[in-house]
């Protein structure tokens, strides 16, 4: 954490203390996990630093759009719709969402720890399973990846288990990687990646640090068949949680999916100008309210979704969305201002990616 004096720097820069688990770049880092806790709105340090000064702005974009597009750019876009504006217009923030939770309850560790802990076990343990996991706790814990004695052993184990059965499934399900080359032209507009196929049982996207499917890895898969699909390959898409295995459907056929990814295409083309109305999170969590309750009103859902947000936002960690807004986040600054346009892009995309447009 920071200790400072108001506008003394000196007294800041020396009561600055550094932990190896949370390691702040700067004290500013820090006063923002603070305000997290707290529940105040987040501090602004950009020039210019205003969401309205944002919004006014984005019909003016600062680069020329690219023509050739990557996957892994595509599917960066589509995570991050808003952000990726903002940086294309050279918004820069210093107090973004890299930071680590502030603190976390003994055994469960959340947030990007857990992340970057179930990467390290995977990275180490995933070829060899059933490995005497002690060599890799203490590795963590010598790095200060993990915290010291029993609370890190408690979180190393916590996540150990939940993700093990799934190691194993996947470790026996493997097979001599195959690489398959993706492109598809459509005017001028060109994009391509290269997928990897690691698993017998089709193509697995392993995600051991959620336990439920997450629309962000349902926006990263699903544009992964589009484009196989529209390139002329079917390829079985699946996605392993910590839990269990989700499986993709696309039931399209290769002139469907073309038509839907020249719609996607035209919606990126859009963000990058102009802020796009769609949101990963609050854009599934509408279309799938919408489909089972198809009279719903998407202004009253979008107020009430918001209320719920406000209340949890002592709870959650701060984006770089959240310092755009100025803390409203995307549903007050954004859809309600255009309940319709959100509406209509929320259900094209997320129809097409959850394999309802058929």
């Amino acid at each position: 954490i920071a200790a400072y004096g108001p506008g003394d720097a000196d007294t800041e820069a020396a009561l600055t203390i550094r932990h190896p688990i949370h390691a702040f770049e700067n004290p500013a880092d820090a006063r923002i996990a603070v305000l997290r806790d707290s529940g105040a709105k987040p501090p602004i340090d950009a020039n210019p630093p205003l969401f309205a000064a944002f919004a006014k702005a984005h019909d003016a974009p600062t680069h020329a759009l690219a023509l050739d597009i990557s996957l892994s750019e595509f599917t960066a876009f589509w995570k991050r719709p808003l952000e990726t504006l903002a940086y294309r217009q050279d918004i820069r923030f210093g107090l973004h969402d890299r930071l680590l939770e502030a603190s976390e309850p003994l055994g469960r560790p959340s947030g990007l720890a857990r992340y970057h802990l179930v990467q390290a076990i995977c990275t180490e343990l995933g070829d060899t399973p059933d490995a005497d996991p002690e060599p890799l706790l203490r590795q963590l814990q010598a790095e200060g990846r993990l915290a010291p004695g029993q609370s890190g052993r408690s979180s190393f184990f916590a996540v150990l288990q939940e993700v093990h059965p799934a190691l194993l499934a996947l470790h026996d399900d493997r097979i001599e990687a195959r690489y398959f080359e993706l492109e598809y032209a459509w005017n001028a507009l060109r994009i391509h990646g290269l997928v990897r196929q690691y698993q017998h049982s089709g193509m697995v996207m392993p995600v051991l640090h959620k336990k439920d499917l997450q629309p962000k890895v349902q926006i990263a898969a699903g544009l992964q068949g589009l484009l196989a699909k529209a390139a002329g390959l079917d390829l079985a898409m699946q996605v392993r949680t910590a839990c269990k295995m989700h499986t993709l459907s696309l039931p399209y056929s290769q002139q469907q999916a073309e038509l839907h990814l020249q719609t996607l295409l035209g919606f990126y083309l859009q963000g990058q100008q102009r802020i796009l109305c769609f949101d990963p999170d609050a854009s599934f969590a509408w279309y799938q309210y919408s489909r089972e309750n198809p009279d719903a009103d998407v202004g009253v859902w979008i107020e009430r979704q918001s209320a719920q947000d406000e209340q949890q936002a002592a709870r959650r960690e701060l984006g770089l969305i959240d310092v755009l807004t100025e803390g409203d986040g995307f549903l007050q600054a954004v859809a309600a201002r255009e309940p319709e346009a959100f509406k209509h892009v929320s259900h094209t995309v997320c129809s097409i990616l959850n394999g309802d447009a058929a």
